[in-house]
Order: structure tokens, then C-alpha cells, then sequence
């Protein structure tokens, strides 16, 4: 699924160290490309919404989160993301 590094605190350049908990809010994680386009409704989602800023502050400590956080936001139609 994703990388050991993934699934663990990132501590300096050494890999994983602490188990990090699951996806706050029931997030399905996804990773993809860091250029996209997106829609004015789905901006203020990722920089208004209380899910979506602590998706942030738990990517906050794996490496390349800014692969990892507009997807994952994009892959759950459940949270209703205009």
C-alpha cells in the first residue's frame, strides 16, 4: 500500500520512527502528482475546514506532503469537498 516511511513519524533523514495513528476523520489516503487544478470551493475547503487542516497537521511529519494532501482531500467524496 504506501512506504514503511510512510506508516511512521519522520525523525531527520534516518526513516520511520514512532507508528503514526490512522488518517484523522476517516481520510482514504492518495497520492499523487503536486500539480493540479482545482475549484475556488475545494481551496476553501483545504484552508477553512477543521478536517482538512488536521489531515495537515498529521501529514505534518511524513516526507512529501504536498504529494499526499490535495489527493487524499480529492480521493473522499464522502466528505463532501465542494
Amino acid at each position: 500500500m504506501f512506504p514503511e516511511w510512510f506508516q511512521f513519524t519522520w525523525i531527520g533523514f534516518s526513516g520511520g520512527g514512532v507508528p503514526k495513528d490512522p488518517a484523522p476523520y476517516g481520510f482514504n489516503l492518495a497520492k499523487g502528482s503536486t500539480h493540479m487544478a482545482v475549484t475556488r470551493a475545494f481551496v476553501l475547503f483545504a484552508v477553512n475546514d477543521t478536517r482538512a487542516q488536521g489531515l495537515l497537521d498529521w501529514m505534518s511529519d511524513i516526507r512529501v506532503p504536498d504529494e499526499f494532501f490535495f489527493q487524499t482531500l480529492n480521493h473522499n467524496p464522502q466528505m463532501n469537498i465542494g
